[in-house]
């Protein structure tokens, strides 16, 4: 066993200071980037996850799916001539109707929602064309 005088030994100075906070200032960087790296991380899955589920190509949504929303060519129908059973009443079948509909159907806010357009489709000014060996693409007027 070594014997050190007090003078020899571990003195205080504020070299010794300021190397501590620099370790503890590192520290501190390194968790925050870390937390910055994994919460980016969770956002980016969370949104693939999300398109994955409603996205193009999609099977939940069915909006492709007209064949209650057409009237029979032999029947010709005035307005209000029909019963409707609707709590809210959507006015335009565009991208902000359809989706209007849609999240509320989806977070169960309403139970009868009913969309009205003018023309015989849906989909507002964006047209959809689905080519068989390339990607959507989407045509209109905007």
């Amino acid at each position: 066993m070594t014997y050190a005088p007090a003078k020899d030994g571990f003195e205080l100075t504020e070299q010794n200071d300021e190397d501590v906070e620099r370790k503890v200032g590192r520290r501190i960087l390194c968790r925050r980037l870390c937390i910055y790296i994994f919460v980016t991380v969770f956002l980016v899955a969370v949104m693939g996850l999300l398109m994955a589920m409603f996205g193009p190509g999609s099977k939940d949504l069915r909006y492709r799916e007209t064949k209650d929303c057409r009237a029979e060519e032999d029947k010709t129908q005035t307005a209000g001539s029909r019963e409707m059973q609707c709590h809210v009443a959507i006015l335009g079948g565009g991208i902000s109707g359809l989706y209007m509909a849609e999240t509320l159907l989806r977070k169960r806010k309403e139970t009868n929602v009913c969309v009205f357009e003018r023309e015989n489709r849906f989909g507002g000014r964006i047209l959809d064309h689905w080519f068989e060996q390339a990607p959507d693409v989407a045509v209109g007027k905007l």
